[in-house]
């Protein structure tokens, strides 16, 4: 080599190589934790759906929307949207498998079937006292083998959780930063609620999604106030009005603050109609009506008003519906989604009458209790992901306080904006009579995860060794969970005994009939012992394989006499206490945190 020729060390080492070398782009990891992140959850959604039968609802989810399917029909079941249970069933439609609903005894016949379930559940609580319970709406699968159907349905859910936490992820990470936004999913991936929810054949899912949904795609139409823009805001608006009537008054918010947004303006509001953003609702407003009206198949229903009685014809059904009314002229109009309507007003009913309810030990019929979401989120809701968005929240207004307000458009005001609807939605759960599970508050939940992300920003900001505290937090979750795993529906945070949580709450909350597995698979271990059941749920344990001598109420039995968590509680009894002769005895075990196992010795 020349004197004059550069060495090869030389030039890798030059300065300019160097300066070529640090320019390039390095490759981030996040896309791989984020991938990761959601292969844990996916994961403990698929041990989830191994592992719990059939719950109260599902039945009746998955043939609602068989039945759309198959022959548009939605009359028998407007107790809920469409939007969920038609996704639901996508998976199902080149199937012929057959199942029995309320009408008669015939299987697989759409305004046929079931039956013994109905008067089951109406002899367990008394006709009388039945109050909100629509137990006409049972329907049972009969074949394939239940495993089958849940493994098709419930995917289909799982999909949506994912969609969920892809959706958190850049919602935080627009708000705060990479790592806020990987903290924020780690924490939903250790989620009793969202991984239960998501792995069941249930609207709550959906309803949750599509909240969250319509929520961040307001904040983004804030900025960027394009066409497509609007007519995506008009789409996430319509998908949430037909995905779960909770979102209902939270649509209308949604509307009204398109109108009338500034973000140049003080608190983000133009007080001028002038200036308000006409074209743009009435753009929304048309992608909404045209979405919602896709929901129920674009029916058009024909409405009679003749001599103090109205005439309803649904489209897709063939009765003819007549109610009494105090309008006496005569007129017919046609209604497009006229389901949607009376659902709506089904809804409205059901929340005026209410719906029977447990807590503390207490039956109400109707009523409700004003502390029962305030003690349900104490109790069910993680503890640590509790302390972590109480911290972000004060992490985030201690920032703010002594320097200058909050200016409109920047991303504190989008924080602030979005927390608008979790607020609302509590204040209005809170004043609800259907006191029947947390799971009605899982809209709220994502927004707990982003001020939790807050925490790990401000912790990012203030001091690195502050994450290191977070990451042991997040560690202790896992832990924590782990308490369940994979019984999460019937999760309690630490401060509740497992076995004594019936005490507080039931139905949902710890009980929703997803035992049955479990059952099975104790039958299996102990196969000459005679079960005594008394089984919360829709569906015959019997179609799982499992042989059982039923325990009505008021009957006794000796031996083991297993005993659904939900009917210990008593909220669906006649007789509250008619259960309450087993606690005597010794407990066995406990199946799935839901079935209590006891040995009743002979006389």
């Amino acid at each position: 080599m020349s004197p004059s020729t550069p060495s090869s060390t030389a030039l890798h080492n030059s300065p300019a190589t160097v300066s070529i070398a640090s320019s390039r782009p390095r490759r981030s990891v996040t896309p791989w934790l984020v991938a990761g992140l959601l292969l844990i959850f996916v994961l403990q959604c698929a041990w989830f759906i191994r592992t719990q039968s059939f719950t109260i609802d599902e039945s009746d989810h998955i043939i609602a929307g068989l039945d759309a399917w198959s022959s548009g029909e939605f009359e028998r079941w407007m107790d809920h949207p469409p939007l969920g249970r038609l996704w639901l069933t996508l998976p199902m439609l080149s199937t012929n498998w057959k199942y029995v609903n309320r009408d008669g005894d015939d299987p697989n016949q759409p305004n046929h079937g079931g039956s013994r379930i109905d008067q089951d559940l109406k002899n367990k609580a008394g006709a009388d006292e039945f109050v909100g319970w629509h137990v006409d709406s049972v329907a049972v699968p009969v074949s394939p083998a239940p495993e089958v159907w849940l493994y098709r349905t419930r995917s289909m859910n799982v999909v949506l959780g994912v969609a969920l936490l892809m959706l958190l992820f850049l919602l935080a990470r627009r708000l705060f930063s990479e790592g806020a936004a990987l903290f924020a999913v780690a924490l939903a991936v250790v989620s009793p609620e969202l991984i239960a929810h998501y792995s069941l054949a249930t609207t709550d899912g959906a309803g949750a999604l599509a909240l969250f949904a319509m929520v961040v795609q307001l904040a983004r139409w804030r900025r960027q106030r394009t066409l497509p823009q609007t007519l995506l805001l008009g789409l996430c608006v319509g998908l949430a009005l037909i995905s779960k009537f909770s979102t209902l008054p939270m649509c209308p918010l949604v509307m009204l603050l398109l109108l009338v947004s500034d973000t140049g303006a003080r608190w983000g509001v133009a007080w001028n109609p002038r200036k308000w953003n006409w074209r743009e609702a009435a753009q929304a407003t048309v992608v909404v009506f045209l979405t919602v009206w896709a929901g129920y198949l674009f029916h058009v229903s024909k409405v009679v008003f003749h001599n103090g009685v109205v005439a309803i014809h649904l489209a897709g059904y063939t009765k003819l519906l007549t109610y009494p009314l105090p309008f006496y002229k005569n007129l017919t109009i046609y209604i497009p989604a006229c389901e949607f309507l009376m659902g709506i007003g089904m809804q409205s009913m059901h929340y005026m009458e209410g719906h029977r309810a447990f807590f503390l030990g207490q039956v109400s019929t109707a009523g409700g209790w004003k502390a029962y979401f305030p003690v349900a989120i104490v109790v069910k809701w993680p503890i640590i992901i509790l302390m972590l968005c109480i911290a972000g929240v004060i992490a985030f207004f201690a920032r703010r306080r002594g320097s200058a307000p909050i200016a409109p458009g920047t991303l504190g005001s989008d924080l602030l904006f979005i927390s608008i609807f979790p607020a609302l939605y509590l204040l209005m759960a809170f004043n609800s009579t259907l006191d029947i599970g947390i799971r009605h508050l899982l809209p709220v939940y994502p927004f707990l995860l982003l001020y939790a992300a807050a925490a790990w920003e401000a912790a990012r900001i203030n001091s690195g060794k502050l994450r290191f505290a977070l990451l042991l937090l997040l560690f202790l979750q896992t832990a924590d969970i782990l308490r369940y795993a994979p019984d999460y529906i019937s999760y309690f945070n630490c401060y509740v005994p497992s076995r004594r949580s019936y005490e507080l709450l039931s139905d949902s909350n710890v009980d929703w009939g997803e035992g049955l597995v479990a059952l099975r698979n104790y039958q299996s271990q102990h196969p000459n012992e005679t079960l005594h059941l008394a089984y919360f749920g829709s569906i015959d344990a019997a179609w799982y394989g499992i042989r059982y001598q039923p325990l009505q109420e008021g009957e006794r039995a000796t031996g083991t006499v297993i005993v659904s968590a939900t009917h210990l509680s008593g909220q669906l009894l006649k007789d509250q206490n008619a259960y309450h002769w087993l606690l005597q005895y010794p407990l066995k075990t406990v199946l799935n945190h839901t079935l209590y196992v006891f040995e009743v010795p002979a006389r």
